[in-house]
């Protein structure tokens, strides 16, 4: 089909067709179906489109070269054994939904998988992205399980939230797994190696106990620069910790020791300060 949307509103079955060359998206799904061993390329906007109520099958199909992404899903579903690559966009663009993505093949698109919104996605194998490998945004919630994710320019990048786990994550160009996260994270047994910078890039983080729960229950190992980096926000986060320890402490003492009070109002001032520019 050229030049043609195939817009799918009831149960249907599409089954070994060429979508191509169409001037908006070129297959797009508004109903319950199977769409299996299509090939779908060089479309102007996404390969698939998926809209919100929709429940579908999308099987061992070839999504290629379109201009926005290969599937962009804002319903549910489950899409497995297809090969997507090279799209201008993102292979996979998760914008809202919670689909079930397993055992694709995404490769050399400019993001691998963006998520915005939840799903489950595991098995599958994301290389050689321009971007990230997956991309959560502060919306997104997903669970990723027992992917391969390599030779990406960055392996997943999470600013939202999500259970990552048993994820082999290895020979990405910069981090293995980048954190600017202000919510609750699981991120365990992955395993994060020979990245060419850090296995472990932690720019924000939602609890301080965190960084050590993510070193202990990684396996994080030859990565060029080193397996875990911390922004300048990290220290300042154990600043705190260190200074409120300190107050408590020096209170305990006043209390049984009963020091002067100028010596009291002097030291609150100092700690005060060194908190403060710690913020």
């Amino acid at each position: 089909y050229k030049d043609e949307i195939l817009r799918i509103k009831i149960y249907q079955f599409l089954v070994k067709v060429l979508i191509h060359e169409n001037k908006k998206n070129g297959l797009e799904i508004n109903g319950k179906g199977r769409f299996e061993q299509n090939v779908i390329f060089k479309n102007e906007k996404s390969g698939i489109f998926v809209n919100s109520y929709s429940v579908s099958v999308v099987r061992n199909n070839q999504i290629h070269e379109n201009k926005w992404s290969g599937i962009k899903i804002d319903g549910e579903g489950t899409f497995e054994e297809n090969d997507i690559f090279k799209n201008k966009s993102s292979g996979i663009y998760v914008s809202s939904g919670a689909p079930v993505i397993r055992k694709n093949w995404i490769h050399e698109n400019k993001n691998g998988i963006k998520i915005d919104g939840k799903g489950r996605f595991e098995k599958n194998g994301i290389f050689k992205n321009k971007l990230n490998g997956i991309s959560v945004s502060s919306d997104g919630n997903p669970v990723m399980h027992d992917n391969r994710i390599y030779e990406n320019k960055c392996g997943i990048a999470i600013s939202g939230e999500g259970t990552f786990e048993k994820n082999d994550i290895f020979k990405n160009e910069k981090q293995g797994i980048y954190v600017n996260s202000k919510v609750a994270l699981i991120v365990r047994n992955n395993q994060i190696h020979e990245n060419k910078e850090y296995g472990l890039f932690i720019e924000k983080i939602w609890k301080d106990f965190q960084v050590i729960s993510l070193l202990l229950q990684n396996k994080i190992y030859d990565n060029e620069k080193g397996d875990i980096k911390k922004s300048i926000q990290f220290f300042k986060i154990f600043f705190k910790i260190f200074f409120n320890v300190l107050v408590i402490i020096i209170f305990i003492f006043l209390y049984f020791y009963k020091i002067a009070y100028f010596i009291t109002c002097l030291i609150i001032c100092i700690i005060s300060y060194l908190v403060y520019i710690a913020e």
